[in-house]
């Protein structure tokens, strides 16, 4: 029986942000939005309740549209930008993050040590060792190893404003996960979510696993 997940119900005007940057490993400017626009909530089906579906799910979603499944890095910025303006729609994208997982383009093949982000789409992609390990980012933000992955991982300017600007976002201290099992599930997708004790940026979420969208489309 076909399900109607792919009925999409959208409430509300959506979210137009300005003068976006992203950073590149070494903390240049790298990619650079007049706009981008963010969908005002989670898509949703027919009844109301949030579509679920995997990364490679979502992908397909936005095939041949404006829309694309934000990455990690533009996910962050667009959070950064909300919080810095102390935007009213912090609240909509918050409560989301604490309903559900958060999808993301961002993959990671531990593998071949490569993060890619705009997965499906045209791709930004990393080289470089990424350490095992799930931990406070505050705990981490010192480490020169990590402070290379959070910088690829989020391309943003400065690793320890990104850990600040994600708790006084979420109310909780930011968490990261890595992979432990490199070797028969090296691919992974990124998502995001917040719980009562941390913001979770999940990069061991396996292929398979699901979660819901907020679209974003940018010039």
């Amino acid at each position: 029986m076909k399900v109607m997940a792919d009925v999409v119900r959208s409430t509300g005007e959506p979210i137009t942000l300005r003068d976006i940057i992203l950073y590149s490993a070494t903390g240049k400017p790298s990619q650079k939005y007049d706009t981008v626009t963010l969908s005002s909530e989670a898509h949703k089906d027919a009844a109301g309740s949030y579509i679920i579906k995997t990364q490679d799910g979502w992908v397909a979603h936005y095939a041949g549209s404006k829309e694309r499944l934000p990455s990690l890095p533009l996910l962050y910025a667009v959070i950064e930008k909300l919080h810095e303006e102390k935007n009213p729609a912090t609240a909509q994208l918050l409560k989301e993050l604490k309903d559900s997982w958060l999808c993301t383009s961002t993959r990671i093949d531990y593998g071949r040590n490569i993060i890619t982000h705009d997965y499906g789409r045209e791709t930004t992609g990393f080289r470089g060792d990424i350490p095992k390990g799930s931990h406070w980012l505050k705990d981490i933000t010192g480490n020169k190893e990590w402070n290379n992955t959070l910088q690829v991982l989020l391309m943003c300017k400065d690793v320890d404003k990104a850990q600040e600007v994600l708790g006084g976002f979420a109310g909780v201290p930011p968490y990261i996960w890595t992979a432990d099992d490199r070797k028969s599930n090296p691919l992974r997708a990124a998502f995001v979510d917040v719980s009562t004790d941390r913001l979770s940026l999940d990069c061991s979420y396996n292929i398979g696993g699901r979660g819901c969208s907020r679209s974003v489309a940018s010039e």
